[in-house]
């Protein structure tokens, strides 16, 4: 499951800084999303896609599994 950090993550799988997006084990993201340390996002972004609007930078995602 895909989630973006509110806060520093650190775990089984690595670390993460706060609006990274990385995939977890669908368990271990929900704990996340309801402790509320982590929000659920959708797929990754397909090429092509509109950049985030108002000069905003995207989140950079991180693969931890691939470290």
């Amino acid at each position: 499951m895909r989630v973006k950090m509110k806060t520093i993550y650190a775990g089984a799988s690595g670390t993460c800084q706060p609006d990274h997006i990385i995939d977890l084990p669908e368990a271990e993201a929900k704990v996340l999303v309801d402790g509320g340390y982590a929000v659920a996002v959708d797929q990754a972004p397909e090429d092509g896609e509109q950049a985030p609007e108002d000069g905003e930078q995207a989140p950079e995602e991180t693969d931890l599994e691939n470290r």
